[in-house]
């Protein structure tokens, strides 16, 4: 029985490694990034975004493990969204923290800042939200819903 809960580790296959490569060609469609597949095939590989050869790395972790937690669940198709989320930011010039505990929501809000920061101005509001009524008074107080969304800032 496995107790370390976790995203797989067994090498892709062929067939798999073709399916990851149209994921990511769909997801980059207009923005086309290089992907090496090169070590997919080995044993506890690791997806990631390499931020000096401007590449993304496909690894066995690119499919989703056994464990019962979020990460480990987390889809292929997901997993490469977030690795794309990253090079978004890289493109954006987005300063990464090398300190804790902000290093670790690095890892975890890439996609939230990428959707809120490359947005044109006013072109779409963050967390789907609807505009406010020009009269907050127009609507009971039992209907209005308080913002859940965070306000994320950039850095520099």
């Amino acid at each position: 029985m496995r107790f370390t809960a976790g995203r797989n580790q067994i090498g892709l296959t062929e067939r798999q490694v073709v399916y990851c490569g149209e994921a990511w060609a769909v997801l980059c469609a207009d923005q086309p990034t290089a992907f090496n597949t090169s070590e997919a095939i080995q044993y506890a590989s690791r997806t990631r975004f390499n931020e000096a050869q401007n590449m993304v790395y496909l690894g066995a972790d690119a499919l989703p493990g056994d464990g019962v937690d979020a990460n480990a669940r987390l889809s292929t198709l997901a997993c490469l969204a977030h690795e794309l989320a990253h090079v978004e930011r890289f493109y954006l010039s987005y300063r990464r923290p090398t300190d804790l505990p902000d290093v670790l929501l690095d890892e975890a809000e890439p996609a939230g800042i990428v959707h809120v920061y490359s947005q044109p101005e006013g072109s779409r509001r963050p967390c789907g939200r609807r505009a406010r009524p020009l009269n907050p008074v127009a609507r009971p107080a039992s209907a209005r819903r308080r913002n859940r969304c965070t306000k994320l800032n950039r850095v520099g």
